[in-house]
């Protein structure tokens, strides 16, 4: 009986190694209802990546979207702030933008 030996690196040497999830990012809220993701959609197509759902709230009434991207300090919360308010988000009731520095796996 003759056996064959295979040989396995792990990982694969032919992969590229994946980019580490970065430090820091901006965590975004909107309050509004789930059918004008458009209009949120529109304010953050340029931006290289963006993760986002949309979620009812404790009660179920009260209809908004959490929005995570790529950001590093005040200017960056800033500019997207600005371009949300254009777009018609104004007031604590409506929009929240934080810079977090937690990873983004730990809310991922």
């Amino acid at each position: 009986m003759e056996t064959t030996y295979v040989s396995m690196t792990d990982p694969p040497t032919d992969r590229p190694t994946p980019t580490p999830p970065p430090t820091e990012y901006l965590s975004i809220r909107i309050t509004d209802a789930h059918t004008n993701w458009s209009k949120i959609k529109i304010v953050i197509l340029d931006y290289e990546w963006y993760i986002s759902y949309a979620e009812h709230g404790t009660s179920g009434t009260n209809p908004h979207f959490h929005v995570l991207l790529p950001g590093s300090g005040q200017r960056d919360s800033d500019r997207i702030r600005k371009r949300l308010k254009t777009a018609g988000y104004t007031g604590n009731r409506q929009l929240s933008v934080k810079l977090n520095q937690n990873g983004l796996s730990s809310v991922v």
